[in-house]
């Protein structure tokens, strides 16, 4: 699609070291609704989901990118799982989620989604252990990692990145109400 061509694009320059390019002198020829034109060329996207693919571009397989992190994303979904549900739900949840047409088809791109969904992922991870340590230091770096998670998770997609920051913030509040240390 236009979206994944724009963001393989941006990837490229992102490899080379730039972060947009020169402007053609006949920029008529190369208009195209995903590409900014304000006298730098890059592309629309925020700069997080072309950085993702970055790996691949300087490898020359940028279709290697989300596959590896769609199966780093369920390795992650059976972390989380397990913590919450235990171990049978989570290798279940883990085998329906990489076995999902879903999940199968959006790896199968060079689309943002994958990375984005892994950082979701994440955060929940890093929600679980924060919510199951009871020693501070620990809880604290669970949270920081909840923090990078979603902060990495807004160079992607930012709305997403509300959407699972709200749900994991009132968590949190709901958790911490009752204890004040």
């Amino acid at each position: 699609t236009a979206d994944e061509i724009a963001q393989y694009w941006h990837a490229r320059m992102l490899a080379a070291g730039m972060l947009s390019l020169p402007v053609d002198p006949n920029r008529e020829f190369f208009a195209l609704e995903t590409i900014v034109d304000v006298g730098r060329w890059y592309s629309q996207f925020p700069i997080g989901g072309p950085a993702s693919l970055v790996p691949g571009a300087l490898i020359g397989a940028p279709w290697i990118v989300n596959p590896v992190l769609a199966g780093i994303a369920a390795a992650l979904l059976f972390v989380f799982a397990r913590a919450v549900h235990g171990a049978p739900d989570a290798r279940r949840s883990s085998l329906i989620f990489a076995t999902l047409p879903m999940t199968v088809f959006m790896a199968g791109t060079w689309m943002n989604h994958v990375p984005t969904m892994l950082l979701g992922i994440l955060a929940l991870c890093c929600l679980a252990g924060w919510d199951g340590s009871d020693r501070p230091v620990r809880r604290r770096v669970f949270a920081a990692g909840i923090g990078l998670a979603l902060g990495l998770m807004a160079t992607i997609r930012p709305l997403d990145a509300i959407a699972v920051a709200a749900p994991i913030g009132l968590f949190q509040v709901f958790r911490l109400k009752d204890d004040r240390a």
